[in-house]
């Protein structure tokens, strides 16, 4: 275990950690301070590799002339590798193309679909069509009175443009405000910061889009609303416009508490909300009325499949409905409730694509395994929740030692999970051998993050480091 030495520098095993760079929010306004206080500041950062400046026009020599010969000797030399390339696969292969072995573990299987947009089974991943909808509404000039104002650095496109190489951005909320930062350079002033007239709570970087040209952003906000934020083009779209939440009570907001990318997807995304449930979205959708499954009504069993009327059919089965599954109450702790938006035809699909509701209480959080094929939920109930993403039914549940859990955190190889709580303890727990490893002390007061150090994990040892309310930074070596 290690931990912090002084406010700037951190001793671990291996050596000293330094404070390089530090980086400070403006204050917030006096008259929102005691509300921006139940909304924590979340930071997410997202490197993109920035292409070389084009070059500059042509001089003298080249206008003249000059480089002639040496482009001609640059594509005869281009000829012949291609030529000897052709002819090295030619000979591997022996002129034929080869297929694929189905039964290699090491041939890619085709990806599978989380959600399936039509309420069926899910299934193989169909083929998207080509061009991906993009969000359409200027952040510049909106006349929206939930974005209230927009300032960028003077110059931007122009910053933007002499760009080269990695660069990172960060991303992080304080009271009403969402800020947009490069941390690759000496620049301390936000590229962006976008004022909106509710609180965002959380944010999410789409990391399979990322790149110089397009940055995919969604931010939650108290209300329950969300913004898919495209800053490289300061547009937007608002999704889940209070439909969802409110459908049956108007007057009652649940904030969002966190929102997630799905890993392998352009467009789907996941909200988490105040009120115990889970909601899936995809960017490609509008939205529309949804009213999910009403928690204190009974559940009706599922409508069995017609069989043919046979004589065998009868008497195995009766003539009643004995044995028959009957009406039942939902237990939090034995499944959740699943609610899908989408006609059997597949037309006419809107937002929410699928509705869960895990829990009376808060969901505080949620991650994804790193197979994309399971989502671990934590909430204020003190439950730790494993749900099979593809069936979208209830795996696993896991109680802390005491009080709710704040923070979770799965390990690269998908063999760990983190959990840290109330209870000032981070616990390790195995999925797969369904149990608890170990409990971690070092913490005291509630551990407000977790996670895995994936540059020290091998077969035989994990890092994995934590922070508290206590202001301390512990490493776990195991």
């Amino acid at each position: 275990m290690a931990g912090i030495e002084n406010d700037s520098t951190f001793v671990a095993p291996e050596g000293v950690y330094s404070l390089t760079e530090e980086y400070k929010p403006p204050p917030i306004h006096a008259t929102t301070a005691g509300i921006a206080a139940s909304f924590h500041s979340k930071l997410t950062t997202i490197t993109v590799k920035f292409t070389p400046p084009k070059a500059g026009p042509q001089g003298l020599t080249s206008l003249l002339g000059g480089g002639k010969a040496v482009k001609e000797k640059d594509k005869k030399k281009g000829e012949e590798l291609q030529a000897n390339a052709s002819g090295e696969s030619d000979h591997e292969l022996g002129g034929e193309e080869l297929e694929p072995d189905i039964d290699d573990p090491s041939t890619p299987q085709q990806q599978q679909q989380l959600f399936s947009p039509t309420g069926l089974k899910p299934g193989p991943l169909t083929p998207r069509k080509k061009s991906v909808a993009r969000p359409k509404h200027s952040i510049k000039t909106t006349s929206s009175s939930f974005v209230t104002r927009l300032h960028t650095m003077e110059g931007l496109t122009k910053y933007l443009g002499s760009k080269s190489g990695d660069v990172t951005f960060m991303f992080y909320n304080a009271g009403k405000s969402f800020y947009w930062m490069d941390v690759s350079g000496k620049l301390k002033e936000p590229l962006a910061r976008i004022s909106f007239s509710q609180f965002p709570t959380c944010h999410a970087v789409n990391t399979l889009t990322s790149s110089s040209t397009c940055l995919d952003v969604v931010i939650g906000f108290n209300t329950g609303d969300l913004i898919w934020f495209e800053p490289l083009s300061s547009r937007y779209v608002r999704i889940n416009k209070q439909v969802v939440h409110n459908a049956n009570q108007p007057m009652s907001l649940s904030p969002c508490t966190q929102v997630r990318w799905v890993p392998s997807s352009p467009t789907l995304l996941l909200a988490s909300y105040a009120d115990g449930t889970i909601v899936v979205y995809d960017t490609e959708r509008q939205d529309a009325p949804f009213v999910p499954h009403d928690p204190s009504k009974p559940i009706l069993p599922p409508t069995p499949a017609p069989a043919p009327d046979t004589d065998e059919q009868k008497s195995s089965n009766g003539s009643g409905s004995a044995g028959g599954a009957s009406e039942r109450m939902w237990n939090p702790l034995n499944e959740i409730l699943v609610t899908s938006n989408g006609g059997p035809d597949g037309k006419a699909l809107k937002n929410p694509v699928s509705h869960w509701r895990l829990t009376k209480k808060s969901v505080v959080d949620f991650v994804f395994s790193p197979d994309v094929r399971y989502v671990a939920a934590i909430s204020e109930d003190g439950c730790l929740r494993i749900i099979d993403a593809l069936s979208e039914t209830l795996m696993d549940v896991y109680q802390a030692y005491f009080g709710a859990l704040t923070c979770i955190a799965w390990s690269p190889d998908g063999r760990y999970i983190l959990t840290g709580g109330q209870d000032d303890l981070v616990t390790v727990l195995s999925p797969w051998e369904q149990r608890i490893v170990a409990r971690c002390q070092g913490h005291l007061s509630f551990v407000s993050s977790v996670a895995f150090d994936s540059s020290r994990i091998d077969s035989r040892t994990y890092r994995f480091g934590s922070v508290g309310e206590d202001n301390r930074l512990i490493f776990f070596d195991r």
